[in-house]
């Protein structure tokens, strides 16, 4: 969030500067002070929607955590995540690629962890052992290597 606001900040102080090298008649003074302000308007508009959009994901990746897994409530609270991160396109806000995909690894992590927890409990409640954590494991290889020795997934 901060990133892109620092990005439409240095691109409206690089106008402020570039205007300070113009050899100044009334004409410049006039169209340089149009663009300084368009694009000073569209500073404080875009930092608007990206404070809003971030506060707003915010919140959803804290409803992710938090909510009770029922397959109707994850799809809603993924949607609305997706619905935010199309009014990132909708907005035309720059430079955003990158963080889409760290919002999107991040709600990865929250899936994978739920869903490890989950099926580490049902292993208990069975009781099959465990499988040993081996260093490097990722999560999910530490599934799937739970899963199959389980016998809960078969490779074909």
């Amino acid at each position: 969030e901060f990133n892109l606001l620092a990005l439409y900040m240095d691109y409206a102080h690089v106008e402020l500067v570039s205007g300070l090298s113009y050899h100044w008649d009334s004409l410049l003074i006039a169209q340089y002070s149009l663009k300084l302000s368009e694009i000073i308007a569209i500073l404080h508009e875009k930092a608007d929607i990206v404070v809003d959009i971030a506060n707003n994901l915010q919140h959803l990746v804290s409803q992710l955590k938090a909510e009770e897994y029922k397959f109707n409530v994850f799809s809603n609270i993924l949607t609305n995540i997706r619905k935010e991160l199309t009014k990132i396109d909708n907005y035309q806000l720059y430079n955003t690629q990158h963080y889409m995909y760290l919002i999107s690894q991040h709600v990865e992590e929250i899936l994978l962890d739920r869903l490890f927890s989950s099926v580490s409990e049902f292993l208990i409640l069975v009781k099959i052992p465990a499988v040993d954590r081996e260093p490097g494991d990722s999560k999910s290889n530490l599934l799937n290597r739970e899963l199959l020795s389980s016998g809960l997934l078969k490779v074909s």
